[in-house]
């Protein structure tokens, strides 16, 4: 099968069937990257967890999901800046 079929079979699933598919596809290729030499992973195992978790959580009530608007990514870029070690000058 192509990639382009499978793009067309998935288009035709419900969003409970999708959810189903994609966290079997998300394990599929968790376990097909481990297994291949060299595969590097940056998370740990509980970091995997909790994204998990949290996409679970999404899943079953997905009116906790919140749109980024402009506002909260400036906010966001503000805090990010003020945490950031200050360099301090050389003299």
């Amino acid at each position: 099968m192509s990639v382009k079929e499978l793009e067309k079979q998935v288009k035709h699933l419900t969003p409970r069937q999708l959810d189903t598919f994609g966290q079997w596809f998300e394990q599929y290729r968790e376990a097909a990257s481990s297994a291949g030499e060299g595969a590097r992973d940056d998370l740990t195992k509980d970091q995997k967890m909790e994204i998990r978790r949290r996409r679970d959580e999404l899943i079953a009530n997905p009116s906790l999901a919140q749109p980024v608007t402009d506002e909260m990514f400036e906010r966001l870029k503000r805090k990010l800046a003020h945490a950031r070690p200050r360099k301090t000058s050389a003299r």
